[in-house]
């Protein structure tokens, strides 16, 4: 992430950090980057899906420690990518590594091995991760929100506006300089501490509250220190794009930069790191002036090749350029945050900074530096506002506001609107999939996530909008995807979706379902939630790849099974405590301990059947299918209920019309129906050695009693609800993919 190589330059050398304390104060995190951290930096297995319930003891335990010490965390999230799709060969080559690493792997794999304790797994992140951790951000009150497209410099942003410290383990933002550089606050994510340190005195803030006094020890970043001090804070854009970042890579460098690089000794320091050290010494050398750099960078460049280079270096160097009035206001706004500082007001260049500038024909060098330079961020008393980087096209431009409130709040799908908003369309990354098979994992949600694009352009073009869908190739939207063991790009047919407008909002809802989904709601399902299960489970066995060719079965289906009962029995468990965060917690931490005895039993039942251990990926490809279904449900269902909102308070003089799903469709928390991808797995191990039709007495009879664990005989009562549960349910499904 970020820009190649930096992180490790500027940590190389202790003075560009100062130790700092963190207490009482509001605190903007990059959301993305500390999720991976959190996750990566756990011993949570990856490789079967995902132990979210245990994620979600991990991120309990960081949120208490911030309100132990009076932080107040601010996670921001990425919208979708850049609209010009730069960053499409860096994702590509990322989900190329993975499909190799995932090679390795699974080939690994097929030796006799524990699959519990097989090394080396691949770096895929669970798919779910970030919802689950949304939902307990939600569940805690915590302030998140998600960009239009990519949070970095918004994160920048949001800081510089309300004059606090920011929190990633992203290189990027050692460039980032707002207005007022100097309290500029970034804090390396790694460098933070995991346990609060107590005051000696208290400050003032915790003796009005009564409160005792804790800090968390971290190493804020020095802005002036001795790696980049020498570079005018104005070029620094220009440093991180001509090292190299995910963005852009391929940008030649003057020849006297060359000269810098051949003159350094070899020793002590990665080529990486002399090349950023000859680069600063370079840049340095200029002062503040910006027009001879540029001019040297843009002349190795032939006159036709000028447009387009300029081009790049336009897009690259802006997404450096924090302004803290630009989408930082706009995501304060939408959290209601106060900001204390005031920010300088000058009047703003002309409209030629924008992200358009050189799409008219450059003849000359001058007129390509010009271009350039109008981008660069100025500070002093000559800092100016950069034009909005969003000029008339922001992807939620003259959205209805519950659409927009639905996507800042992480209810719909951000990464869908690659494909509609970016002109290089969408990248769907690699998770634990079974190769073996031609078609990706993604398959298996690809009409859901079909009607949504053709929702997105029949809204578009209700309101006029269509200039935006720059991701459109004709009458068909862009997907990449794995197709057997290489990253190919899709074209998927899509067309504006109509509503049935003369119905009313519930029934448009459910007809939706019935010819889109051709799935038939009921209103007599309660709670709402089983119709969620049941909608996910019908969804899959269409679509699944192996659920297809099992028989179509619920009822013997290993996966199938194990899924239903996990879920059933682990929101009965949960569902009563979950309006009480203190309780949630207790009781989740006690099912994560009681689950790992439950998937040790199973897995031990199952080396009764066969002596086979190895893993087996089709299962575990199974339980991503699952997952994938039931996120996209979800946020179609999110989708949808925003637009017939919309187009509803068009025609009636409504402001309060309640979500159309409200009556139908409900899901409950992701963690509560996927809580452990290894017991999971091990059930489904179990199942798919016994034979097809026993399966159903078993997990009734033996399994689901020993998942739920009556601790006392007045939960017999309970415990027969979710048997009788179970097995209406895995009848209701079977009847309707019977049918269909």
């Amino acid at each position: 992430m970020g820009v190649r190589g930096l992180s490790s330059y500027i940590s190389g050398n202790a003075g560009n950090f100062k130790e700092y304390e963190l207490h009482n104060s509001l605190l903007v995190i990059d959301a993305e980057n500390y999720i991976n951290y959190c996750y990566r930096s756990s011993p949570l297995l990856r490789h079967y899906g995902g132990e979210y319930m245990d994620f979600t003891v991990y991120v309990r335990i960081f949120l208490k420690l911030l309100g132990k010490c009076r932080i107040t965390p601010i996670f921001v999230f990425d919208g979708c990518h850049d609209k010009e799709g730069t960053k499409l060969d860096t994702l590509l080559r990322r989900n190329m590594d993975r499909i190799q690493d995932l090679k390795r792997f699974l080939l690994h794999a097929q030796a006799p091995l524990d699959p519990d304790t097989i090394s080396d797994v691949p770096d895929i992140l669970p798919k779910l991760t970030n919802t689950v951790f949304v939902e307990i951000l939600r569940e805690c009150n915590i302030y998140h929100v998600a960009c239009e497209r990519e949070a970095d410099v918004h994160i920048a942003e949001l800081a510089a506006l309300l004059d606090c410290p920011l929190l990633s383990n992203d290189s990027d933002f050692y460039i980032f300089r707002p207005p007022n550089p100097e309290n500029y606050r970034y804090i390396p994510l790694n460098s933070l501490s995991s346990q609060c340190k107590r005051a000696g005195t208290r400050c003032p803030s915790c003796v009005a509250a009564s409160m005792d006094c804790f800090s968390l020890s971290c190493s804020v970043f020095v802005p002036g220190g001795p790696s980049l001090k020498r570079v005018c804070p104005s070029l620094l854009p220009l440093l991180a794009v001509l090292v190299g970042n995910d963005f852009m890579s391929a940008i030649r460098l003057p020849a006297s930069v060359q000269t810098i690089l051949n003159r350094r000794s070899t020793s002590g320091l990665s080529f990486n790191a002399r090349r950023i050290d000859a680069l600063i010494e370079w840049l340095g050398g200029f002062g503040d002036d910006t027009t001879t750099p540029l001019r040297e960078v843009l002349s190795s460049y032939a006159e036709e090749d000028l447009k387009t280079i300029t081009n790049q270096l336009t897009h690259g160097v802006s997404g450096y350029t924090v302004n803290p009035e630009d989408e930082g206001l706009d995501l304060a706004k939408f959290l209601n945050l106060k900001y204390p500082i005031s920010m300088p007001h000058p009047e703003p260049c002309s409209p030629q900074t924008s992200l358009e500038v050189g799409s008219g024909k450059i003849s000359g060098l001058l007129e390509a530096t010009r271009s350039i330079q109008r981008i660069l961020p100025q500070f002093g008393e000559s800092y100016r506002r950069v034009s909005p980087k969003y000029v008339g096209d922001g992807i939620h431009c003259r959205w209805p506001t519950l659409l927009v409130r639905q996507y800042r709040n992480m209810s719909c799908s951000t990464a869908l609107l690659d494909c509609l908003y970016v002109h290089s369309g969408s990248v769907l990354r690699i998770l634990f999939e079974d190769l073996r098979l031609p078609q990706s994992v993604y398959v298996v949600n690809e009409h859901l996530r079909q009607v949504q694009y053709n929702l997105l352009l029949k809204l578009e073009a209700s309101l006029n909008n269509t200039s935006k869908l720059c991701g459109l190739e004709g009458s068909a939207v862009v997907e990449h995807k794995r197709d057997c063991d290489k990253m190919r790009k899709f074209l998927v047919p899509v067309s504006p979706l109509t509503f049935p407008l003369n119905a009313l909002p519930s029934t448009a809802f459910c007809e939706m379902f019935s010819h889109e989904m051709h799935l038939n709601l009921r209103s007599d399902i309660k709670p709402v939630e089983l119709q969620g299960l049941i909608a996910t489970l019908i969804l899959w066995i269409r679509h699944s790849q192996f659920a297809t060719n099992s028989g179509s079965c619920l009822n013997t289906s290993p996966v199938g099974l194990a899924f239903t009962a996990c879920a059933l029995v682990n929101c009965a468990r949960l569902v009563p405590v979950s309006k009480d965060s203190t309780s949630l917690e207790r009781r989740s931490a006690e099912l994560c301990e009681y689950y790992i005895t439950c998937a040790n039993a199973a897995k031990s039942d199952c080396f009764q059947f066969t002596n086979d251990g190895r893993l087996s990926i089709e299962l575990v490809h199974q339980l991503n299918e699952l997952q994938l279904v039931f996120l996209e449900l979800k946020h179609f269902v999110a989708l949808l209920d925003a637009l017939l909102v919309h187009y509803t308070q068009s025609t009636v003089s409504s402001s309060n019309i309640p979500a159309p799903s409200t009556q139908y469709l409900a899901f409950w928390p992701s963690w509560f129906v996927f809580p452990s991808g290894r017991l999971l797995y091990w059930l489904s191990k179990l199942f798919s050695v016994i034979h097809p039709s026993e399966r159903m007495n078993c997990m009734v009879n033996l399994w689901i009693p020993r998942l739920f664990c009556m601790s006392d005989s007045r939960e017999q009562r309970r415990l027969e609800t979710i048997l009788h549960q179970f097995q209406w349910l895995v009848r209701v499904v079977d009847a309707q993919v019977a049918y269909t």
